[in-house]
This record gives C-alpha cells, sequence and structure tokens, in this order.
C-alpha cells in the first residue's frame, strides 16, 4: 500500500516530489494553503447595501482569484479583482511562474493591499464589461516580467470581453431584450485578426496554393464570423486555428503540454508584431525539419492540414458540406451518465451555437440578465438543464431547449409571486439524536 503520508512545509507548501536521497523536494505554494478569511467576507458582500461596500467586501475575499461586478438600484456598477496577490522578488529578470531554489532569497515579501487591487466604481462610460480577460493589459505585449504586478500567468484572450464591449456600445439605451442578445453572441472575434494574414500568406506563396486552399481562403474571407450550426466556414477556422498553433509550435513544446487556448495571443503577437518578437522569423521554421518554413508556409501548411482532416472527417471534399453543427455538439452530463445526460446517450448529442472564445461559450453555468430597478429588481436567467438533478422530475431538462435557443425564463424574486407559483413546499428540520441532547434543565 502506498504511504498515505503528506508532507508539508509550512512556508512553501506540500511536497510534491523529493530527491538526492530526500534532502531536496519540490514543494508547491498557493495562498489557497494558507489560512484564509473567505467565508466572512463573502456572507460581508451578500448583506452590502451599495457598490462600495459590495466592493470593499469583495477585495477581502482571499482565496480565489476573480473579476467580479456588483451592481445596485441606485444606479451604481462596480468592479474588482479578488484574491491574494503575492509580492514576488526580481519578477522582472525571473519569470514569477517558474519554480524557485528554497533557500530564502525568493520568498514572497508581502502581499498586495486591497486598496491597490485593480478596482471601478461608477466609470464615465457607463458600463464595465469583463469576461475572464486580463483586466489591465499587462499581457498584451506578450510578457509577464515588466509590469508593476503580476497576477496570473493566463487569461481569457479578451474577445469575448471585446464583443461585450462593442455590443454594448451599439446598443443605447439598452433593453433587456439587447442584454439577452449580447449574452447570445455568437462571433468569433479572432477570426477577423487572423484570416487576413491567410489572404496575405496565399498572395506572397501563390505557388503553395490549391484550389482546394484558394475556395477555402474565399469562404473564410466572405464568413462573417458566426459560430452557428449551418456553417461550413466556421469547421474550417476552428479546425485551422488549432492545427496553425500545432504547426507553429509543437515542434518545441511538447505535445502533451499543449494547451492551445494560452497560445493564441503569442500568435497573434508573432503574426502581428513581428519586430517585437525576441525570436522573429526563427519561430516559424521547424526545428524537426531540415527545410527553413517561412510564416507564409506554416499558414498555408496549417490549411491544407484542415482540408485534408475535414474531408476524411465528412467523407466528401465538398466545403460546403461541412457544417458546424455535424461536429460542434453539446451533451448535458448527469453524474449517473448514459440515459440520464440531456440528449440521452441512447440520442445524438445537440448541435450548438457557439464557438472559440464567442460571448456565448460552449459550456456556462447560467445565463441572467437583471434589471436592478429602484422599484423593484427583475430577473431573468436560464439553466442548462433544469432547476432539478432528479431525472424524471418535470423540472429535470424543462430549460434545456431554451438554453440551447438563446432563451430566458422569468426568476420569481416576490414572496407572494412564489408562493403563488410553488408545486410543493418542503420543510427541512434537522435532526438530533436523543443520546446528544442536553440534559433538561428543572
Amino acid at each position: 500500500i502506498e504511504d498515505p503520508t503528506t508532507r508539508f512545509v509550512p512556508h512553501h507548501g506540500p511536497v510534491l516530489a523529493t530527491a538526492l536521497f530526500g534532502r531536496r523536494a519540490l514543494t508547491y505554494r498557493w495562498v489557497g494553503f494558507e489560512p484564509s478569511i473567505f467565508v466572512e467576507p463573502l456572507m460581508r458582500r451578500m448583506r452590502s447595501v451599495d457598490v462600495a461596500d459590495a466592493v470593499d467586501a469583495s477585495q477581502a475575499i482571499d482565496v480565489f482569484g476573480a473579476n467580479m461586478i456588483v451592481a445596485d438600484v441606485y444606479g451604481d456598477i462596480g468592479y474588482t479583482v479578488t484574491g491574494t496577490f503575492p509580492i514576488r522578488p526580481f519578477k522582472n529578470i525571473y519569470r514569477p511562474f517558474w519554480p524557485r531554489l528554497g533557500g530564502g532569497m525568493w520568498e514572497w515579501r508581502d502581499r498586495l493591499e486591497p486598496k491597490d487591487y485593480v478596482s471601478s466604481i461608477a466609470p464615465d462610460r457607463g458600463f464595465i464589461a469583463t469576461s475572464n480577460n486580463d483586466p489591465v493589459g499587462y499581457s498584451f505585449d506578450n510578457r509577464l516580467t515588466n509590469d508593476p504586478v503580476y497576477y496570473a500567468i493566463a487569461h481569457d484572450p479578451g474577445f469575448r470581453q471585446r464583443r461585450i464591449h462593442i455590443g454594448l456600445l451599439d446598443r443605447t439605451p439598452l433593453s433587456i431584450e439587447d442584454m439577452m442578445e449580447i449574452q447570445f453572441d455568437v462571433h468569433v472575434a479572432m477570426a477577423s485578426r487572423l484570416i487576413p494574414h491567410l489572404r496575405l500568406a496565399a498572395d506572397a506563396r501563390p505557388d503553395l496554393v490549391s484550389e482546394a486552399t484558394a475556395t477555402a481562403i474565399d469562404g473564410l474571407e466572405a464568413w462573417d464570423t458566426r459560430a452557428i450550426r449551418s456553417s461550413y466556414e466556421a469547421s474550417i477556422f476552428h479546425h485551422w486555428w488549432i492545427a496553425l498553433v500545432d504547426e507553429t509550435y509543437d515542434d518545441i513544446i511538447d505535445p502533451s503540454l499543449m494547451y492551445h487556448e494560452l497560445f493564441v495571443n503569442s500568435l497573434l503577437h508573432l503574426l502581428e508584431y513581428p519586430e517585437r518578437t525576441w525570436t522573429g522569423e526563427d519561430l516559424w521554421d521547424r526545428t524537426d525539419t531540415p527545410n527553413v518554413e517561412s510564416r507564409e508556409e506554416t499558414l498555408l501548411t496549417a490549411l491544407d492540414a484542415t482540408l485534408s482532416y475535414l474531408t476524411n472527417r465528412f467523407e466528401t471534399s465538398d466545403q460546403t458540406q461541412w457544417v458546424w453543427g455535424d461536429i460542434h455538439t453539446k451533451r448535458m452530463g448527469h453524474p449517473l451518465g448514459g440515459e440520464y445526460n440531456y440528449p440521452p446517450n441512447s440520442q445524438p448529442a445537440r448541435p450548438y451555437d457557439a464557438g472559440d472564445f464567442t460571448v456565448n461559450p460552449m459550456a456556462s453555468g447560467f445565463r441572467m440578465v437583471t434589471d436592478m430597478n429602484p422599484d423593484g429588481i427583475r430577473a431573468w436567467m436560464v439553466l442548462p438543464g433544469g432547476n432539478s438533478g432528479l431525472p424524471g422530475s418535470t423540472h429535470y431538462t424543462d430549460q434545456a431547449e431554451m438554453y440551447f435557443e438563446g432563451g430566458y425564463r422569468e426568476v420569481r424574486l416576490d414572496a407572494d409571486d412564489i408562493d403563488g407559483e410553488a408545486e410543493v413546499r418542503w420543510t427541512l428540520t434537522p435532526f438530533v439524536s436523543p443520546e446528544l441532547s442536553p440534559p433538561a434543565v428543572h
């Protein structure tokens, strides 16, 4: 039986591995392993009376890092990051996410004070948009060693936040229906940044462009960038950008470590600012071939690999038959799996309008729109499935199709409304064993 003992260095975290006869160890330090006051500020945030109070409480949440947005009935909105952010020595000369020697030189010196957190209350532009993206732009130059604060190794690339930003500006004043449409937006904003480089490559190297390649590029340029289930262009684009990341990086990075989403900003930086990259054109050249590949060859080779893959997958070379909904599907899983899933495993998975970095993601816990009206708050939301986790309940999957099609249902917040629509009332009474009951006092 393997030894279940966990070794823990108080100021360095749990021991992951040992070496040199146990005289050296690899430990993992994380703020979540340290004493925390997570519950108290979370409860205080739930009892907040206005945005300033909620932001102050949110900044005291010291375990997980998150983008936190709040609003109140007085017309204010606010944003802050949450978590604990260590101040790391020498972060400007040594990447802050790499392992350090444990002799004391690299210890965390202190923590960033909450008053210095990135935050905003009632901005002049009248809205706050965030979607797990870099809140201050520190990563935009593709470097993490030249900024005042190190927040995280990676963020969402920001395409979703950009689409939200544009959607809010294009719809002023906003209605509840506008907000619902913005949440269900399926434009692949990344496409408008990548596709032009594919055209430039084709123009520079016409000798590498076959008839099928030319047809694909023409289709991508004419595409409205929506990842809807009837789009064949979405199929080509999504497989092409993944193939492009592989073609660019998998000769220098182990494919098992390739988390493609982390390479999007790097790839765009390399394409759009080649003069700013340390490696320049060398990164396009594969180290595992005797040839010297160029940027144009890499872009077009990735597209050819995509066309070959999709031809085999759909068993036809007619690109218009490669519809996104045939390969981009979703099945809502239940812990018991099988026929308890939605759709059940005996039926095909459900085609779904969404794509990489679209505002409407492939998976979300819920969608919700709230009207913070002083005369009465109203809210609309939808769950991916239903409000019950019990197979057979009428509320097990009654919201599933609404979720797939961008629908919402109004949330009852008034006590009388809730009582009026109640189907069953449960009373949960704590059980106290007679043996544990306190003695009677006479």
